[in-house]
């Protein structure tokens, strides 16, 4: 019985501080480079575990990345980014289809938005976001934003364990 809970408190260790895998989803180019610069900017002043940033243009390519992921071909995501006002497969759409498929469901979506309607965020929280944040319009304030995601992801919360990996 100590081996086993042993054994279960380095499964939790491992997860709260491993480097975490974040797809960011948005179909706007330069939102998806911000987000990712910012999380380099914290990365290299050690202010965040971020490992893999995998940018994603839609909905499609996150599901297709995550179907790479399932398969061993891609990183495993502990986080989603995810843009809510998207063209075509949008972010309601989107994390509709990802919590619908369990192989998915128990991976993080953040919600990001422009959008403060109350509908929007209701609808997120439904859809089984994690949460709902604003996003952020100059370079400072999205660092400071993904710093506080990341800090909650990292040192709060602890990531579902990845594909393949045993639950505690």
């Amino acid at each position: 019985m100590t081996q086993r809970l042993d054994s279960a408190a380095e499964a939790v260790l491992a997860r709260r501080t491993r480097r975490l895998n974040i797809v960011i989803v948005d179909d706007d180019p330069d939102d998806r480079l911000l987000a990712r610069e910012a999380l380099d900017d914290l990365a290299a002043r050690g202010a965040a575990r971020a490992g893999n940033a995998t940018l994603a243009a839609d909905g499609h390519a996150l599901l297709s990345h995550l179907k790479r992921a399932a398969a061993g071909k891609a990183p495993w995501p502990d986080l989603v980014l995810l843009d809510w006002n998207m063209p075509g497969m949008n972010g309601a759409d989107t994390l509709a289809a990802l919590k619908a498929d369990p192989r998915y469901a128990a991976i993080p979506v953040v919600v990001v938005s422009t959008s403060h309607a109350d509908a929007d965020i209701a609808d997120a929280y439904r859809l089984g976001g994690s949460a709902f944040v604003t996003k952020a319009n100059h370079f400072a304030d999205v660092v400071d934003t993904l710093g506080r995601i990341l800090t909650f992801w990292t040192g709060t919360a602890l990531p579902p364990p990845r594909h393949g990996e045993d639950a505690p």
